[in-house]
């Protein structure tokens, strides 16, 4: 087996719960789902966030043992053909824009730079899950502070891009 083959079967199994045994103490991703949706119902009546479009989405196994997806005050849909894999129980499936506080794309042009400022990333700046501060392009803060706020990467963020090399997810 090639290196790449068993990095890829090893993701595989985590992602699947199968990597290491399941601890039964552990709080069920359910619970932590419902506080991340509180979270997000506050931002949204706070108008720091916007609703998604068709409401909330939350994921759930019915007593039939198919997945059923609820949108807002929608009618559940039946999901089962988008879920790949079982899960282990105390998991749950739940949308990207669930668990996220913004899902967005930087900017489309490229930024004017100038000879000192504040940083800027581009998609060279992201190579095999680090950030390289080398070869830093920077603009003006006139333009930084201009930018959404939803486009500017704060701690804690996903950076994940999408041209170039695509899909180099960063932290």
């Amino acid at each position: 087996m090639k290196a790449k083959d068993l990095r890829n079967s090893i993701l595989q199994l985590a992602i699947q719960g199968k990597l290491v045994p399941q601890d039964p103490n552990d709080e069920p991703a359910s619970a932590l789902l419902e506080r991340i949706r509180a979270e997000r119902t506050k931002l949204i009546k706070e108008k720091k966030i916007r609703a998604p479009k068709g409401g909330e989405s939350v994921i759930y196994r019915a007593s039939d043992g198919s997945h059923y997806e609820k949108r807002g005050k929608g009618e559940p849909v039946c999901i089962d053909d988008e879920i790949p894999f079982e899960i282990p129980e105390s998991w749950a499936w739940a949308r990207l824009e669930s668990v996220c506080r913004v899902i967005t794309d930087g900017d489309h042009q490229p930024p004017p730079q100038v000879a000192e400022g504040v940083p800027f990333l581009v998609i060279s700046n992201v190579s095999s899950g680090t950030i390289s501060f080398e070869n830093i392009r920077y603009v003006s803060s006139t333009y930084f502070e201009a930018l959404d706020d939803s486009r500017k990467p704060e701690v804690g963020d996903l950076l994940f891009t999408v041209t170039g090399s695509f899909g180099i997810p960063v932290m």
